[in-house]
C-alpha cells in the first residue's frame, strides 16, 4: 500500500478499504496460526509428561535429583506450589478436599 515506508506515501489508487480488508485477513491468519501453535504445544507438552511420568513417576516434577540446576529447580517447584495455591480450578479443588499428601497434584 506504501510506496515510500518512510514517509508514508501511499501507492496511487490506494484505498481504504483494501487496507481494511488487509487488516483484517491479518488478524484472522493470526489467530488461525497462534490457535495450531496452541494445540501443537498442549500436545507436546502431554506427550513430554507422559514420557517423563512413566520412566520417573507421577511426581518427578518434585524430585530435585532430576534436575542438573538445583536453583532453577527450587524457582520452578516454588512457582508450581504457588500456582496451585492460587487456582481454583474444580479438579485442583477436589483433589487437595481428598488428598492430604502428597502436597501437589500427580503430572
Amino acid at each position: 500500500m506504501e510506496s515510500d515506508k518512510v514517509n508514508h506515501v501511499f501507492k496511487p489508487k490506494s484505498k481504504f478499504e483494501n487496507v481494511v480488508a488487509l487488516y483484517n485477513f491479518d488478524k484472522e491468519l493470526r489467530t488461525l496460526i497462534f490457535s495450531a501453535i496452541q494445540s501443537v504445544e498442549i500436545a507436546l507438552r502431554t506427550k513430554v509428561i507422559q514420557i517423563v511420568s512413566s520412566n520417573c513417576g507421577a511426581f518427578w516434577f518434585a524430585d530435585e535429583s532430576l534436575f542438573s540446576n538445583t536453583t532453577i529447580f527450587s524457582k520452578c517447584l516454588s512457582n508450581i506450589e504457588e500456582e496451585l495455591k492460587r487456582s481454583k480450578e474444580d479438579f485442583l479443588i477436589e483433589h487437595f478436599a481428598k488428598y492430604d499428601t502428597p502436597p501437589s497434584p500427580p503430572a
